[in-house]
């Protein structure tokens, strides 16, 4: 009589499955984080990028009036954007190339120096269209405010050893505050800066400026001091030159 091989029988061999040995090149690592979630680990995987596009939805317009007017806008705005280069090229040269050059000759080694010039204009009707004559006046201010340049470098042709006497330097320091630590701002912080940014280890949050402006007091001691050749010199530094101006079409009440 044969004895039949019973697989639930306990003295039966039982299969012992070896578990699997995953290829470390293609399996995914799951690492714990720490106080949160446990992730796994996709570094060799091609991350999906957010689209950061803007999508706007389109306005119906069933009657075409919105589409006149942004039309109508578009064009004026071109013709806006170039009229105010025009009109820009133009202050910048009457006050610049024009009047500024006659201004500090016109005034060298006086002492009563007014802030602006007037310049009067005309404009000849059409007697046929039966339009009259147009008049006006346009101010030009030189004011007692100056272009800043990085350096000294290019005043000491003008100058020489001089330099001083007219310039000096001026910086300033911008702390951005997204860079510091969250308790280091409060009196105590602005107290103690210098000794703060070293302690805290956040120097590249300060942000140091330098540049150089002319003395205090600067448009008189150049009216009555400097040498006129000097004077016009500065004029042609940089690409506006030293002193700023203005023109306005308002408040031009004068002789």
């Amino acid at each position: 009589m044969l004895n039949r091989h019973d697989p639930l029988s306990a003295s039966a061999p039982v299969a012992v499955a070896e578990p699997a040995t995953p290829n470390p090149a293609t399996a995914p690592v799951q690492t714990p984080a720490r106080g949160g979630l446990k992730k796994v680990q996709l570094g060799g995987i091609a991350k999906k990028k957010d689209d950061t596009s803007t999508k706007y939805p389109v306005y119906p317009d069933a009657d075409g009036s919105a589409a006149e007017l942004a039309a109508r806008i578009a064009e004026r705005q071109e013709q806006f954007d170039a009229l105010k280069s025009a009109l820009e090229t133009d202050k910048a040269e009457l006050a610049r190339v024009k009047i500024r050059p006659w201004y500090l000759r016109h005034f060298h080694r006086k002492t009563s120096v007014p802030s602006s010039v007037l310049v009067h204009w005309q404009v000849p009707g059409d007697p046929q269209a039966g339009t009259p004559d147009r008049t006006g006046t346009v101010r030009v201010t030189v004011k007692e405010q100056y272009y800043s340049f990085p350096t000294e470098d290019a005043f000491v042709p003008i100058f020489g050893d001089q330099v001083e006497k007219y310039f000096r330097q001026s910086f300033e320091l911008k702390v951005d505050g997204d860079k510091l630590p969250g308790q280091t701002r409060g009196e105590e912080f602005l107290a103690k800066l210098q000794a703060l940014f070293a302690e805290y280890d956040c120097s590249d949050a300060l942000e140091a400026k330098e540049c150089v402006v002319p003395v205090d007091n600067f448009k008189a001691l150049r009216l009555a001091e400097m040498d006129l050749a000097q004077s016009l010199a500065l004029e042609n530094v940089g690409d506006k030159g030293l002193t700023e101006c203005s023109v306005s079409t308002k408040g031009t009440r004068g002789k």
